[in-house]
């Protein structure tokens, strides 16, 4: 029968330097991951502070609606201080979004300044899309510049869409819709088409862009869309696209008018 000192004896031995190697790097790393985490959450909070800024000199504001957002109390809207509204109109040469006409009649009665978005069509000549956008909205256009949205859709991307092609159908489009109408035209895009036709194609229309984060303010972008937003409508909440207008109210009147 082995007794209480042989037992003892018998015991692993371990080496307490190992032991306290072990212990150090644990207490390293958990310090290390701690000190990452709370830069991260700083690095957000600067980054939050400098979206809020940058949005100082954006006090103008307003949303999108399409089809999808349903019926829409635009007096409720106006009672949030939204300050303008486009609707969703026109697809390339052959589609009409199904409240275009509802939405254009009923914000009527509210006192909100209204523009109409018209989306280019990759696969139509800009005369067709113009003959298409006139003979659905006639004069029901509002008083902000038309817009012109530009993204790619189903098979069109970045790698097959021609450029050399599509900037001069663009370029058609803007002068057939302004000559006619007497009103100014806007580009809403992605920075990446931005850069596709600033410049080379477009040179004095306006850009709205659709982005992640407000950037710097430059001269030829007066709107920017970078988030949404959450209203109340009839007791729903429903979730918006909202876009800033670059400049003070001064220049907002002048470009609303």
């Amino acid at each position: 029968m082995m007794n209480s000192k042989n037992r003892s004896q018998s015991r692993p031995k371990f080496n307490q330097g190992i032991l306290w190697r072990k212990r150090i790097v644990v207490i390293l790393a958990v310090i290390l991951v701690g000190t990452i985490l709370v830069g991260g959450i700083m690095k957000y909070a600067s980054f939050q502070k400098e979206e809020e800024a940058r949005l100082n000199n954006y006090s103008t504001h307003g949303v999108t609606l399409n089809q999808d957002d349903g019926t829409v109390d635009f007096q409720q809207l106006q009672q949030k201080n939204v300050d303008f509204v486009y609707l969703t109109a026109t697809t390339g040469a052959t589609y009409l979004d199904d409240s275009f006409n509802g939405n254009y009649q009923r914000i009527q009665g509210v006192n909100v300044p209204v523009g109409v978005i018209h989306s280019f069509g990759f696969q139509k000549d800009a005369q067709k899309q113009f003959d298409f956008f006139k003979s659905k909205l006639k004069n029901n256009i509002g008083t902000l510049p038309i817009a012109i949205n530009i993204e790619y859709y189903g098979d069109f991307n970045a790698n097959n869409v021609r450029w050399q092609k599509q900037g001069p159908q663009v370029v058609k489009l803007i002068r057939l819709l302004a000559n006619y109408y007497g009103q100014a035209v806007i580009i809403k895009t992605t920075p990446d088409i931005y850069k596709k036709l600033y410049k080379k194609y477009v040179r004095q229309t306006p850009f709205w862009i659709v982005t992640t984060h407000v950037g710097k303010a430059v001269k030829n972008i007066k709107l920017v869309q970078f988030d949404d937003r959450r209203y109340e409508n009839d007791g729903e909440q429903l979730t918006l696209p909202e876009s800033y207008f670059s400049g003070n109210k001064e220049m907002w009147r002048d470009f609303s008018n």
